[in-house]
Order: structure tokens, then sequence, then C-alpha cells
């Protein structure tokens, strides 16, 4: 008879003080972003995006704390045969050295290959523990076990490269929605392209949104930032989703919307590195995501309260002077005049 042990959930959250990361092939490897489709360009003028507010803590603020509450009170058997096969599947001494990962990343399919592995896959495993009762799930109907993670079927025009969805897909019941959406990126093509946006912009202690153009279809070319904003915005909007990630794995961006507010801002985090507490984070946002938790509806995640003082020049029509893409402050207040068209 097996000797019982146990150990709390959140023991199998950390990723330890130094993650592998694999390293590109070269600083030439899978630079490149994909141009903004016609779909996108095509988005109806009340579903565009508007603006950006930079909460560095977005996903740190309430939600990883409420979440890893729960993990740090769910329990396992580890002598137990299920949960040993369970444990494969999460606990990083696995997921990181057993996979047969590749040493080096050439695409973005080696990039979402690691993500899935040591990131999404354990955090979705976590996720169904809490939501199963404790318990770990065996004996069923493994394409009725809700929720999944999947690539996009495409029909909607707007491809993000993963989807965690909630809801039974059977012969008999095919329904699902969408509750988190996922784009990857290489390293070598995400970079430092954010660096700029993902400033520290405030007024009266509240973040101020960096307003957005939304691309034209007679735009010939916009920068890669725009293009990334504009297809992680779409791929929500497509999906009627509020939660995102951007991500190469190395790194991770939290981004948000809500789906009540007209003004159609995204909240993004800081870029968070890979360590310890990615994998944290991810059980965190899924949790939010998923939106079957049990965090106390006093401590749900609320919106941060952000000045919206720049956005009014979507209300008196003037976005069209400026070229597409965010329109950056001087001073964290006015709007920056040198992005104005002559």
């Amino acid at each position: 008879m097996a000797l019982f042990k146990s150990k709390f959930l959140d023991y199998y959250l950390d990723l330890g003080e130094n993650p592998i990361v694999p390293p590109m092939r070269n600083t030439g490897t899978a630079a490149g972003t994909k141009a903004v489709s016609k779909k996108e360009l095509s988005t109806v003028k009340k579903h565009r995006l508007h603006g950006i507010a930079y909460i560095p803590n977005l996903v740190e603020k309430d939600i990883m704390g409420h979440a890893q509450q729960i993990a740090k009170k769910k329990k396992l058997d580890t002598g137990d045969d299920s949960t040993k096969m369970w444990l494969a599947h999460v606990d990083p001494k696995y997921t990181t050295a057993h996979t047969f990962l590749p040493p080096v990343i050439n695409s973005e399919q080696d990039s979402r290959d690691w993500f899935n592995t040591v990131l999404a896959r354990p955090a979705l495993s976590a996720l169904h523990y809490c939501k199963d009762k404790n318990t770990v799930s065996t004996g069923k109907d493994p394409l009725a076990i809700t929720p999944y993670l999947a690539s996009s079927s495409g029909e909607k025009g707007v491809i993000p490269d993963g989807i965690l969805v909630k809801g039974e897909w059977t012969v008999f019941k095919k329904k699902g929605k969408t509750m988190l959406t996922i784009e990857m990126k290489t390293p070598n093509a995400l970079g430092n392209t954010f660096d700029k946006l993902l400033r520290k912009r405030y007024k009266s202690g509240k973040a101020v949104v960096v307003p957005f153009v939304w691309p034209k279809k007679e735009d010939s070319t916009v920068d890669a930032v725009t293009r990334i904003l504009t297809q992680v915005w779409a791929q929500l909007m497509a999906n009627n989703a509020d939660c995102a990630m951007l991500s190469t794995y190395d790194q991770t961006i939290h981004v948000y919307r809500n789906s009540k507010d007209r003004d159609n801002i995204l909240y993004m985090s800081r870029a968070i590195a890979l360590d310890k507490n990615s994998l944290r984070r991810t059980f965190a946002w899924m949790t939010l995501a998923f939106g079957d938790t049990e965090l106390p509806k006093d401590r749900a995640f609320s919106v941060p309260e952000v000045d919206k003082h720049c956005l009014t020049l979507f209300r008196e029509g003037r976005e069209g002077q400026y070229d597409p893409g965010p329109i950056y402050s001087l001073d964290e207040v006015p709007l920056d005049e040198s992005r104005r068209l002559v």
C-alpha cells in the first residue's frame, strides 16, 4: 500500500528560481509579425480599439493573490496512482525535463510548444482540480471535459493561436464559449516592441489612457505595435472574450478588456519575464477568464480606474487627423502633436 503523502496544489505551481528558457537560433530567426488582415481592417467603427491603459501589476494586483489562496488550500494525495499520472502534466520537474521540447526556437510553433507544455496545460489542469472539487479528472469522456484549450477554427476570420473554451463538445452538444485568447510570438518578433507603450503615465494618481487609431484599408504599412494590438483586440472582439495573453513563453503580457465599457480600452500588464511565479500567473488569469471560481464576490477583479481625457478625440471625430497606432503623450497629459499628419 502506498504511503499517503499530501501536498498543496500551490506547491506544483512554482517553476523554481531558474526556469528553462530556450534560445532563439539566431537574431534574425522568425523576427517578423504578420500584416493587418482585411478582416481586422474591416472591424466596424464602434468595435475598434480606442485606447491602451498600462497597468503594470494587472495580474498581481488582486487575482494572483486570490488564486494562490485557493491553490494553497487544495490538498493532493501524491501516493495515489491517478494523481501521479496527473502530476506528470503539471509538476514543472516533469513538464520542463521529460517532454522532448525543442532546445532552440526556430519558429513561433516552438514558442507555442513551450508555452502550452510548461504554462498553459499545467494551469488548465490546476483549474480543473479546483473546479472538480479537489479531484483528479479520471473516468470521464475526454471529449466532454470543460474547459479545454484549442486552436481557433478560423470561422470568424480572426484567428488567435489558442483559445480557452468553456462548454462541452460532443456528438450531442456542440457548444462552446471562448473565455480567453492566446497570441504567440517568438522572442525575436516581440522583442522590445512595446517598450515605449508600456510606460507609466499618470494624472492625479490614475493611469492615462493612450489613444489608439485603428488602421484604415488605405494604410499600406503600419508598425509592429499597431499590427499586434490590432490583432489581439480583433481576436477578443471576434470571440466576445475579455481576457487574453500575448506571450513568447519567455515573457508574457496579460491583457484585459471590459466588455461592458463602451470606451474600448485595452488594459495591459507589463511584459513579465519567465520566473518562478509564471505558472501561478497563468493559473490566476485562466481562473479569472473561466469565471467559475471560489473568489469572494466582494473581492472579485475590478477594472482599474483610469484617466480617459485623451479619448475626447474620438468623441470629437478627430482621430482621422492622426497616423494609425498609439498616439503617445509628451508630458503624460497632452497629445503628441508630432504625430499629427501634415
